[in-house]
């Protein structure tokens, strides 16, 4: 099965069998609508596996060339009424932000510049604080990289990082109106010349390094995953939040 399944939805013994093995299921092409498209999938809440559990979820992806920032980008698009869960991704970034005052560089095409706006309503209450978000983004990430290469771990606070400590991306999050606005970069083919991480005593690497010659996600792709891995770890309690980041910084996961 590929990143975007095109399998039409099936009975709920294989809906079960396959979300046991992955934590969403797709069910049906990715619709393109002009620049825009949605995706459909589905998660089970409570870890219960009956059908009043499956939860059916439709997410929107806008996908441009290049803009200045996916973050103000996704402000604007939710001050147009949009009320679904929805990707905001972007080839080239020219004025990505960082953490607090720093720039995220967004020059290369290939990389990861994406924000994923989730509406305030699907998230719990005791994990609706911004330092966990944060941190379900960064297992979510993690989750996806490793799929590809297990050289992937996390560092606290929130670092992104591969097995000999340097750091493969960042994660700011904000709320915004009805909405928490997760924004996240990820070196995927090549690493900035100039990068502001270096300030914090990390240097920068790229997930392609890591992948002994074979066929990595695309971009796009990799931000659908990674964002329907943050939708359904939001049905993750406080406790096994912090528990699962724990495992992923004392790399006591396989």
């Amino acid at each position: 099965m590929g990143l975007l399944c095109e399998k039409p939805l099936a009975s709920d013994k294989d809906i079960y069998k396959e979300i046991i093995e992955k934590p969403y299921r797709d069910i049906g092409k990715r619709e393109i609508i002009s620049e825009k498209s949605k995706v459909r999938f589905q998660i089970i809440e409570n870890g219960m596996q009956n059908s009043q559990n499956i939860k059916p979820i439709e997410l929107e992806v806008i996908h441009v060339d290049t803009i200045d920032s996916t973050m103000p980008a996704s402000r604007e698009y939710i001050d147009q009424g949009n009320k679904l869960p929805f990707i905001y991704n972007t080839v080239i970034q020219t004025q990505g932000k960082g953490k607090g005052a720093r720039k995220w560089a967004g020059s290369i095409s290939g990389n990861i510049y994406t924000s994923s706006s989730i509406p305030i309503n699907m998230i719990k209450n005791e994990i609706n604080v911004n330092d966990i978000i944060v941190k379900i983004t960064a297992i979510s990430i993690i989750q996806q990289l490793r799929r590809y290469s297990k050289d992937f771990y996390l560092k606290y606070p929130n670092d992104i990082i591969c097995v000999d400590r340097r750091k493969i991306g960042g994660i700011i999050a904000e709320y915004y109106k009805d909405f928490c606005i997760i924004g996240f970069g990820i070196n995927i083919v090549d690493k900035p010349e100039q990068s502001e991480i270096r300030k914090e005593g990390l240097s920068p690497c790229f997930v392609n390094e890591h992948l002994q010659n074979k066929t990595g996600p695309t971009a796009l792709d990799l931000s659908i995953e990674i964002t329907k891995q943050i939708i359904c770890n939001l049905t993750k309690s406080k406790d096994e939040v912090e528990t699962l980041f724990e495992k992923y910084v004392k790399k006591e996961v396989n």
